[in-house]
């Protein structure tokens, strides 16, 4: 009779071990570009690219936009080493220039100031990339120091416009890029015929925007706004054209009786100008009038208004067009349209923490440490509101619900951006 407590044995055979299926149903193409379903020709790959940076030129999208990408880099980022040894979540904290939570003072003088990666800086052009194109690539570069151990050096940028191919495994795993080779700048000798450079997965980092399965390329932020953005540029541009040919009266000369000859008419009617001194003279029995456009012509300003606020709606940023139009706007439900919004952010501020974790600061914590556990990037609450979480947790001190100990100090320092004490931290005083 087998033991009940025994450890189960590796060579069970109902237990799933390995895949069966794919991601997808199959397609002639590569199957993970199939996830796209793109309907829109403009905006398949690679001809995407320009289509969202033409969108980025309107102010209405331009607006939006860096109202998300600024909203997301205010917030501050910390590294979180809660179960870490100390000296791999210092060696992390300097290699990325983050502060750690809860700490003040940090050493900075692990690597040459020339080599020194900074999160904010690498952070800045990922989250605008990550929205913009749906993903933002990079390649890892590492240093040995003097400290006998391996630093950041650097995430080199890589432009989604050269990668040639994504080899993508069948579970949907990435296996590795392919960049094209480009010419120099100046130069029109440089082969762009050479073979790709692959770029395996363990040296790089990719930010995916709503990946789903295999498609490592994502979705942008632009891309419910495109209808929105389309037909408002096409509505400004009609306006345009209606005020160039209707914007105008037309200077109509009619000729008098028994004149046949409308050559001099014409001339007449065309150099017809308005100023102090001008006049014209006419032949007797000729009229000239200045002819308006009958009946009422269509208000584009309506149609361009509303699909611009479409664009604010399809990124959740409702609460940017209360009282554009009707001149009105509900105190609540701009709070309600900030607070999506808000939420909205968090999640993209999530998808780069979380990356960052598990592609750059794991590996660095393995390439000096294999097996030890890896702190993680955090970030402060995106729209918090300090007034009120300081008087929510001064009301529970006060009522008996939180002791106001080393730990809750802590939490309260880093939420509310002051610094963390120096030297030891003996427990609040109950008031």
């Amino acid at each position: 009779m087998a033991d009940a407590d025994a450890p189960p044995s590796p060579q069970m055979t109902n237990v799933p071990q390995r895949e069966l299926g794919i991601g997808d149903t199959g397609a002639t193409t590569d199957w993970w570009d199939s996830l796209t379903l793109e309907k829109v020709p403009e905006l398949r790959w690679p001809t995407a690219y320009g289509v969202y940076d033409d969108m980025l030129t309107s102010p209405q999208v331009a607006g939006v936009f860096s109202a998300v990408v600024q909203t997301i880099l205010g917030t501050g980022w910390r590294l979180d080493g809660t179960g870490c040894r100390e000296d791999i979540v210092q060696h992390v904290a300097r290699d990325l220039s983050v502060p750690i939570v809860g700490v003040s003072d940090q050493d900075d003088s692990s690597l040459p100031v020339e080599d020194k990666f900074s999160w904010d800086e690498h952070v800045e052009i990922a989250i605008d990339e990550y929205l913009r194109y749906g993903h933002s690539i990079y390649e890892q570069k590492a240093q040995w120091g003097d400290d006998n151990r391996w630093h950041l050096a650097k995430l080199g940028w890589r432009s989604g416009r050269t990668i040639t191919r994504y080899n993508v495994a069948r579970d949907g795993g990435l296996i590795s890029l392919e960049q094209s080779a480009r010419p120099s700048r100046g130069s029109l000798t440089t082969a762009v015929t050479a073979k790709p450079t692959p770029l395996p997965v363990g040296r790089i980092v990719v930010y995916v925007r709503n990946r789903r399965g295999g498609n490592w390329r994502g979705e942008s932020v632009l891309r419910p706004s495109y209808p929105a953005w389309m037909m408002s540029s096409r509505g400004q541009r009609l306006e345009l054209i209606l005020g160039e040919r209707a914007g105008a009266p037309v200077v109509v000369y009619e000729a008098a009786q028994g004149e046949t000859d409308l050559t001099k008419g014409k001339a007449i009617a065309t150099a017809v100008r308005v100023g102090r001194e001008a006049g014209v003279a006419i032949p007797a029995g000729a009229k000239l009038t200045l002819k308006g456009i009958d009946g009422t012509l269509p208000d584009l300003d309506k149609v361009i208004r509303r699909h611009d606020e479409r664009i604010a709606g399809s990124m959740l940023a409702n609460f940017l067009n209360l009282g554009s139009q009707s001149g009105t706007g509900s105190y609540a439900l701009g709070s309600t349209f900030f607070n999506a919004f808000v939420l909205a952010l968090q999640k993209t501020a999530k998808d780069i923490a979380r990356t960052a974790s598990r592609h750059v600061v794991a590996d660095l914590v393995r390439w000096n440490w294999p097996g030890e556990r890896a702190p993680c990037l955090v970030f402060d609450e995106i729209g918090a509101r300090r007034d009120a979480l300081v008087q929510a947790l001064a009301t529970l001190v006060q009522a008996g619900v939180l002791t106001a100990d080393q730990d809750l100090e802590q939490f309260v320092r880093a939420a509310i951006g002051v610094p963390a004490r120096d030297g030891a931290r003996p427990p609040l005083e109950e008031s």
